[in-house]
């Protein structure tokens, strides 16, 4: 057991003193300010604060898309530098080309690793098995649900068995009830594969109801205000889970962390 607690924190995200700064129109803006962060391997850590905090910033460099203008990040006693192949990514809009089926679509990351369709057939189907859409294989992506759709990108980030996934609102655009069964399939599938789990979000029922930790960003230029520990039993129902008298306490902490910063961005938009 000690061996792999000792593993456990040595597998880690370590974000160290990370800013990022844009230039817009020959005009420098630090969208997020020197961060610390560590993510333990096996949870599922989320990240919320109003918009423009930094959030997809962060993941994006977590994930190797744009570099830090300070600072650096190490994954698996590695400097992330260029595409980090060992995170999978989920992002808002879903990256399924039109022309090719579900399956083909699955099989993506695959064929970019080089195995050809035929190698890929038993992984892929064993994907569409597990998000539940495994009879929807031959369909392109026009004939599919929204909710559908997002089952099948859940099935391209998992199909190369990262040991890590990022995930940016990716249910954001969902309906109620679909919102709360694709949060329910995500939960099953984390509980079952021990995957690392970097979730942002504007929902904070969502990172509740998900998460191990929720990581508080102020308004731009971003930093984090507060990490907070998510102490609720396991396994967790997203619907029951919102009537726990602690998960109303922890929703009323966050929102009153939350609250200036959002009240602030509101008023400058409005001018």
């Amino acid at each position: 057991m000690d061996w792999w607690l000792t593993q456990l924190e040595w597998r880690v995200i370590d974000v160290r003193g990370v800013s990022k700064t844009f230039s817009f129109e020959n005009q420098p803006t630090l969208a997020l300010s020197p961060t610390d962060l560590k993510i333990s391997t096996g949870s599922f850590v989320s990240l919320v604060g109003p918009s423009g905090c930094g959030k997809t910033t962060l993941l994006n460099m977590i994930a190797g898309l744009i570099e830090p203008t300070q600072g650096s990040i190490v994954q698996d006693d590695q400097i992330v530098s260029g595409i980090n192949t060992r995170v999978g990514y989920m992002t808002q809009q879903d990256n399924l080309l039109p022309w090719r089926t579900t399956a083909e679509n699955v099989a993506m990351p695959l064929l970019i690793q080089g195995h050809s369709m035929a190698s890929a057939k038993h992984r892929v189907t064993e994907m569409l098995q597990r998000v539940g859409i495994e009879r929807f294989a031959n369909h392109f992506p026009s004939q599919l649900s929204g909710g559908m759709r997002k089952r099948a990108s859940l099935a391209q980030v998992l199909v190369y068995d990262p040991q890590t996934i990022l995930m940016d609102e990716p249910f954001g655009a969902l309906d109620a009830q679909l919102k709360v069964s694709m949060q329910m399939q995500l939960l099953s599938l984390w509980e079952n594969a021990g995957k690392t789990i970097v979730f942002v979000t504007h929902d904070l029922t969502e990172a509740i109801l998900l998460s191990d930790q929720v990581v508080v960003f102020s308004g731009r230029p971003g930093q984090i205000k507060d990490i907070v520990s998510i102490d609720l039993p396991r396994p967790r129902d997203p619907i029951k889970g919102q009537f726990n008298t602690q998960f109303q306490m922890i929703y009323q902490n966050l929102w009153e962390m939350l609250a200036p910063d959002i009240a602030r961005l509101a008023k400058v938009e409005a001018s």
